[in-house]
């Protein structure tokens, strides 16, 4: 699977209101474009309405701290995941980031920046949504 696809995935889990979007979003700010068309202040290549420009900073900010953490261990435990529940999936997620540092560092930063943006999360929290990412990615090849 592919490190953005798992990264967009994880991202619309930690952002639901942006979780359709993220895939796109997610390019265009890997391009280095603007995550908006000029032509519209809310134009992100679909009709979707207002789009509030915390959530699309909140994304900005995200997006390294979900690469990294992927690229340091986690991309591998999707990949190679098998048939698990998403408990399972997140025990793994937990073990991976207790013998990781930069694993832990990582979500220790997404951790303080969903936190910051007023939508508090714990440590078990951030692990679950992880996991319901990869389930999602799951039944999606199915």
């Amino acid at each position: 699977m592919e490190e953005r696809t798992v990264a967009a995935a994880v991202l619309g889990e930690l952002i639901p209101e942006l979780e359709y979007a993220a895939p796109r979003l997610l390019d265009r700010l890997e391009r280095g474009v603007p995550l908006v068309d000029r032509k519209s202040p809310v134009d992100i290549g679909f009709e979707v309405g207002t789009i509030d420009s915390q959530l699309l900073d909140l994304f900005r900010v995200l997006a390294p701290y979900v690469s990294a953490m992927l690229s340091y261990g986690i991309l591998g435990l999707v990949q190679s995941r098998g048939k698990k529940s998403q408990e399972e999936l997140r025990a793994e997620v937990s073990a991976l980031r207790i013998k990781c540092v930069e694993i832990q560092q990582a979500m220790d930063s997404m951790k303080r920046t969903l936190n910051q943006s007023g939508d508090p999360v714990s440590e078990s929290e951030l692990e679950e949504a992880i996991a319901a990412a990869f389930a999602r990615l799951d039944q999606e090849e199915r």
